[in-house]
């Protein structure tokens, strides 16, 4: 599953129809408890019948791990997962991440700030040149 610059949202809809849809997509049909939950985890219930065209890019990025949690995924990519996000959407995702690494979940992040990279993940790949070295 990727997580990034919201693939497969559609901004006519609200989350909690996005959320149905994508899953849809992805031939997982979730409970309407489990889409609840996952909107409340990431503070977007009582937004959660607006059309997603009226969401910040914050906004976005928290419907995306709302995403996560509804999607069964093996591996996750995320792209820049903080962009956007303010301080308390930033302490969702951080908690986000460290659930998924007690229940050693696969993840790849891409992000430019190296210090918070540093802070979840064992190993870190560079682009030099457009070569990949360890760091």
């Amino acid at each position: 599953m990727y997580l990034g610059h919201q693939p497969n949202l559609y901004p006519v809809l609200s989350a909690e129809e996005n959320l149905r849809l994508v899953s849809r997509l992805y031939n997982h049909v979730p409970s309407g408890e489990l889409i609840l939950d996952a909107l409340n985890q990431v503070g977007l219930i009582d937004q959660r019948w607006d059309p997603i065209r009226t969401y910040s890019r914050g906004m976005l990025q928290r419907l995306g791990l709302a995403k996560t949690m509804v999607v069964p995924w093996n591996i996750l990519l995320m792209d820049e997962p903080a962009t956007g996000l303010d301080g308390k959407g930033v302490e969702i995702l951080e908690s986000f991440i460290r659930r998924w690494q007690e229940e050693r979940r696969s993840m790849m992040i891409v992000s430019h700030d190296r210090i918070w990279l540093g802070k979840y993940c064992a190993r870190v790949l560079e682009l030099q040149d457009g070569n990949v070295v360890e760091s």
